[in-house]
């Protein structure tokens, strides 16, 4: 099973049963979401709207840099 694989099987079975995502702390799920982006954005997007149903804005945007969507302040300049 490659890595696509794996990240496509736990997105899908964390989706399926959302009890599971309660177990991950704010960083395990973030590296969690991060790793299923690489190869589906929209499946991490659902990951993150089910643990954080309440958007934590500091967590999004750590988030969103992290998958490439927003750059880092300093490197604006």
């Amino acid at each position: 099973m490659t890595t696509k694989d794996k990240a496509y099987t736990l997105a899908n079975r964390a989706i399926n049963h959302p009890a599971l995502l309660d177990q991950l702390d704010d960083d395990t799920m973030i590296k969690f979401a991060i790793g299923v982006s690489r190869y589906d954005v929209d499946k991490a997007f659902q990951l993150m709207k089910l643990k954080y149903p309440t958007v934590v804005p500091a967590l999004m945007i750590k988030f969103w840099t992290a998958v490439g969507i927003l750059t880092p302040e300093e490197d604006y300049s």
